[in-house]
Order: C-alpha cells, then sequence, then structure tokens
C-alpha cells in the first residue's frame, strides 16, 4: 500500500475548497458546492455536472505497520461545516458507505455506488503515512532491520513513518 515516489499526493483541505478551488477527479468534480458527477445528456449528447452530494474527500491514509490495518481520515461537510472521522478500508465499499450516513455523510441509495467511485479513485491520490505501536528492533519485509521508537531508524530515511501515540504502548517521560 505504499505511495508511489515518483507521483505526489493531492492535498485536497477544507480552506482551498472554501476558496473556491475545484478538484477534478475521474468524472468527478469536488467543490465547496458539493461532489458533482459529469452526465452526458442521452438525447442532447451534452455534458453537465449533477450534484450528488455534499462534499466529502479522503484527507489521508494511514497503515499501522504492526496489523497492517489500513484506514482513512474522510473530511465531509454537515450543515455547513466540516467535520473529520477515521474509517477502516472496508467502509468505503458501497454497501457499507451508506452506512455512514448516521455520522452525517451525504451518501444516498441513490449515488451510494458514485461516491464509493469517487472516494475509492481520489484516496488513491491522498497523502499516506504509516503508523507504529511495537517499539524496538523490527524486521521489515524487505529483510531490512530498524528501529522503532519515536521515529524510524533505518538505512534510508522514512518520513512518513511515526509511532502512533494515540494507541501506543510506549510512555516519554515515564
Amino acid at each position: 500500500m505504499k505511495q508511489d515516489a515518483t507521483r505526489q499526493p493531492l492535498i485536497i483541505d477544507q480552506r482551498s475548497l472554501e476558496e473556491g478551488k475545484t478538484y477534478p477527479i475521474l468524472h468527478f468534480l469536488l467543490k465547496h458546492e458539493g461532489l458533482y458527477m459529469n452526465d452526458k445528456d442521452k438525447e442532447t449528447g451534452k455534458v453537465a455536472a449533477v450534484k450528488i452530494s455534499e462534499p466529502m474527500f479522503v484527507k489521508e491514509t494511514v497503515q499501522n505497520l504492526d496489523t497492517k490495518d489500513v484506514y482513512v481520515k474522510l473530511c465531509y461537510r454537515y450543515k455547513g461545516k466540516f467535520h473529520e472521522i477515521e474509517v477502516g478500508m472496508g467502509q468505503l465499499i458501497p454497501s457499507e458507505l451508506i452506512k455512514l450516513s448516521g455520522k452525517g455523510l451525504d451518501v444516498s441509495h441513490e449515488n451510494h455506488r458514485h461516491i464509493a467511485k469517487f472516494l475509492g479513485e481520489q484516496q488513491k491520490l491522498a497523502p499516506h503515512r504509516e503508523v507504529y505501536r511495537e517499539v524496538g528492533w523490527h524486521e521489515e519485509e524487505d529483510g531490512n532491520l530498524v528501529f522503532r521508537h519515536h521515529h524510524v531508524l533505518a538505512k534510508e530515511a522514512k518520513p512518513n513513518t511515526t509511532h502512533d501515540t494515540k494507541g501506543g504502548c510506549f510512555q516519554s517521560g515515564a
């Protein structure tokens, strides 16, 4: 699940949306006013952007190196205010996404598949970081030995890998 090192992540934030920036992703447009999908009129052949929900996007993806679990920080607007929640990647599939309407996400039965498609593609472009809870010496998948403390000490720099201070076992200053 490592991000392609040659591709820069697409950083989307609430402020840039509020300032009027538009983010085109596949046949979707993310704007301050909402998430739009380009739809082609069958009779005229004209393409028009149709609003399918309030704005929502994946702010970042996070993978726990110990458990291999991946979650996303999902940002969405509800009642005019932006909110963030952390959800597992499995909750971005259409059948699970609709359940997040209980948190205030604008996910209708008619559009949940389109929204899931947008979030699935957009999360591939979002910034990615890795966290861990177990500190000490660890062997990575490629066989390299690294030391995990507040940051990973390894042969090559790992700037996107940090200790998960929220759920970790490490107590500093004890």
